[in-house]
Order: structure tokens, then sequence, then C-alpha cells
């Protein structure tokens, strides 16, 4: 295991196919195909009912925000965690 820069990390996550390169980096894959799918099938709710179309906009918009903050948070999260178990096992 390799350390990994965490603003190479965040960079990755914003281009939006390489973003799965940054959660396969630190081993954790599945939990970032988890949350995207999780933050994605969120905003179904939105298009299924019509009388929300007025605040439509600006629920997407507060959802896509929210998700984004939080994967972000986990990526930063979990890529402190995976370098210092690098830090563990290279010290061994």
């Amino acid at each position: 295991m390799k350390p990994v820069n965490i603003t190479t990390q965040l960079i990755l996550f914003l281009i939006p196919v390489a973003g799965y390169l940054a959660w396969y980096r630190i081993g954790k894959i599945w939990n970032g195909v988890g949350l995207n799918l999780g933050f994605g099938l969120l905003v179904v709710p939105l298009f299924m009912f019509p009388q929300m179309l007025l605040y439509q906009n600006f629920l997407f918009l507060a959802v896509t925000v929210m998700a984004m903050a939080i994967k972000m948070y986990f990526l930063v999260k979990w890529s402190k965690e995976h370098n210092e178990k690098c830090e563990i096992n290279h010290a061994d």
C-alpha cells in the first residue's frame, strides 16, 4: 500500500469518472459506489411528484451540494486513515 496525496484525491473526485479511481486507491471502491448510488437514488422522488415542480430545481441543487460535501468528507477521512495504515505498515 502506498500513501495517497489528499489534494490529488480531491481533484480526482471532482472529475466525474476519475472519482472512482480516488476511491479505488484507498481500497474503498464499493463504499464510493454505494455512496454515489445512494445519493443518486435520493433525487428520484423529486422527479416522481409533479406537485414539487416549483421546488424541484432548488431541492435538486440542495441534495447535490449535500451529497458532494458528504462524499468529500468521507473521501478525506478514509484517505487519512489509509495514509495512517501505510505509515504503520511501513514502520513495521
